[in-house]
């Protein structure tokens, strides 16, 4: 692994199609993996290099990997957490409609009772997964304190009053 500094914009570009030409120049089918800190950076680093390495006839770029590391993480993880699947945004909010919908969990249960009829509201369901990521991804030491300081259940009633 390397870590090279640039400053940002075409000198950017112009070091990692220089680094990835580098690790291509004795096979071009040579796998290569690009980690970038979000989507956006990806979609373009994947588009800049797809006009090719060097200047020629070849333009594009082959076997050529552009994740993040969250995306990287689960998918070396993937074969030995199967049958499960990582927690995607669109998985968690289908499984929170299903447990607010059919009232599967002592949380949904919770949730039904506060907000009665408007369970149905699709607000509702988004408020709920909002509150799902909000609560996982607090900080670990914040996480800690509360939940020593109280039950599953007043702690999923303070995620729910903060919607």
């Amino acid at each position: 692994m390397r870590v090279i500094g640039t400053d940002y914009g075409a000198a950017a570009v112009e070091a990692l199609r220089a680094v990835v030409s580098g690790l291509k120049a004795d096979d071009p089918m040579a796998s290569v993996t690009i980690l970038v800190p979000n989507n956006r950076a990806g979609i373009v680093a994947r588009r800049q290099l797809a006009g090719g390495l060097a200047d020629g006839p070849r333009p594009g770029v082959a076997a050529l990997h552009v994740s993040t590391l969250p995306r990287l993480a689960e998918q070396l993880a993937a074969a030995s957490l199967a049958p499960r699947r990582p927690a995607t945004r669109p998985l968690v909010a289908a499984a929170w409609r299903r447990a607010l919908t059919e009232g599967v969990t002592e949380q949904a249960a919770l949730v039904r009772a506060l907000v009665g009829s408007a369970l149905d509201s699709e607000l509702v369901k988004r408020a709920a997964v909002r509150a799902h990521w909000r609560e996982r991804t607090s900080a670990p030491s914040m996480t800690r304190a509360r939940s020593s300081r109280a039950s599953s259940t007043s702690s999923t009633a303070r995620t729910t009053a903060a919607w």
